[in-house]
């Protein structure tokens, strides 16, 4: 029997997590209305929402209509990140914190799959931090000894994994150059792709101050 003080606890997590998202999306025009609405809703009724068992579908309502407001990946994995670092004394806070960091890394896949790359750069670092949370994710499944949750992260896993790697062969890779000598932004993109017009891309990817000295190690994609 869940005592209160264990709703208590495991209601103030949700309400915490949700802080996050609402500050983490879009709240304007309908859709940030949504978001809100979804967000207030389950604030009003966390503790009997718990009770009940039945937290689940209304937390992912909240984050289904954060990814329509357009919430970012970023956001969202900041958002799992501070989960994975809430404490949680009871089982069924700690259990309500586990269901908030699965919908969190579902959410964080889903706007992946919406996400365009201009490099494999971009996609590699992505790689690395899906990895790590879904490492993190098949060790609490382990933890939990459920084995379907486990065998759902294992196909979740291996479905983004495939999707980033298959849209990673097509793009082109980053290099490091060095120069002898500096050389303006133009010059280096004559050089490099025979277009100059492409001296914005090199001006942004190395943070220059000045167009006019570009810094002799640079990073450029390469084709």
């Amino acid at each position: 029997m869940m005592q209160k003080s264990d709703i208590v606890e495991a209601s103030a997590l949700v309400k915490a997590v949700l802080a996050l998202l609402a500050t983490s999306a879009a709240t304007g025009g309908v859709l940030g209305a949504n978001l809100t609405k979804s967000i207030s809703e389950v604030n009003v009724n966390a503790s009997q929402l718990i009770a009940d068992a039945a937290i689940g579908s209304p937390l992912k309502a909240c984050f289904d209509a954060a990814f329509d407001a357009a919430i970012t990946v970023e956001k969202v994995r900041s958002i799992r990140t501070s989960i994975s670092g809430m404490l949680a004394r009871s089982n069924i806070a700690e259990i309500v914190r586990i269901a908030c960091w699965r919908v969190a890394l579902t959410t964080e896949c889903r706007c992946l799959v919406r996400m365009s790359f201009g490099s494999r750069k971009e996609i590699d670092a992505h790689l690395l931090a899906m990895n790590a949370a879904f490492d993190e994710a098949e060790e609490l499944a382990g933890d939990t000894l459920h084995s379907e949750l486990f065998m759902r992260f294992i196909s979740l896993r291996g479905a983004v994994m495939r999707d980033l790697t298959e849209r990673s062969r097509p793009l082109p890779s980053m290099m490091a150059l060095t120069f002898p000598k500096s050389l303006p932004s133009l010059a280096l993109a004559h050089r490099l792709y025979g277009d100059a017009g492409r001296a914005d891309e090199l001006i942004a990817e190395n943070s220059v101050l000045h167009p006019g000295f570009m810094p002799r190690k640079i990073t450029a994609l390469v084709n």
